[in-house]
């Protein structure tokens, strides 16, 4: 598909609502995430979302969309939640084996606004974990928080560059499906945080 790797921009496709439920106007850039991920969703997929979150609607999008669920995140909070009869809930931290998955069992990996809250000398593993438990061909679809402004101090929440996720995804074998974009114009910004958001898909190879 066009458009897979590059900033959200203002224009681009946005959900106010995603698995039944309001997008919170403090998540500003998910409704653009949420729009964009759930094109790679499919009907025959078994796919996990890593690092879902208590409380956030994509893994529930995704039950609707897809064949199987796995809704996989850290915090133990995760196990209380109510999900589709689709959904698995695994309570893991992706930047450790995950015992449950079975090497080369699923279709799709998200990871949504994820990988930057990741310690920097924990993100190939992750990478390399997500790329284990992928078929051949399975894709990865991933979205970072960047900072927007590089000349101002860090903000509240961190920022990861997009040429250090490619180049680890390349070194944990997965490819990026096209060239990645890095045009900046009319991209969406939180300024009070002085984050932009990038997006890209990588295939299992």
């Amino acid at each position: 598909m066009n458009g897979d790797n590059g900033y959200f921009k203002i224009t681009d496709d946005h959900l106010t609502v995603c698995g039944g439920a309001p997008i919170k106007p403090d998540w500003w850039s998910r409704g653009y995430e949420y729009a964009w991920a759930l094109r790679y969703a499919d009907r025959a997929a078994r796919v996990a979302d890593m690092g879902c979150g208590v409380g956030k609607p994509l893994k529930i999008a995704l039950a609707r969309a897809c064949h199987r669920v796995c809704a996989v995140d850290k915090d133990p909070a995760i196990l209380s939640e109510k999900m589709p009869d689709n959904v698995k809930v695994i309570c893991a931290d992706f930047t450790q084996p995950i015992d449950e998955f079975p090497g080369g069992s699923l279709d799709r990996v998200f990871c949504i606004s994820v990988l930057e809250h990741v310690r920097p000398d924990e993100r190939l593993f992750a990478l390399a974990e997500f790329r284990r438990v992928l078929k051949p061909d399975g894709l990865f679809v991933v979205t970072i928080d960047v900072d927007y402004d590089r000349t101002r101090p860090p903000g509240k929440y961190p920022g990861m560059e997009p040429s250090e996720l490619i180049d680890l995804a390349d070194k944990a074998d997965l490819l990026l499906v096209h060239d990645a974009e890095h045009n900046r114009a009319n991209v969406l910004i939180n300024d009070e945080l002085n984050l932009c958001c990038w997006h890209g898909v990588f295939i299992a190879w």
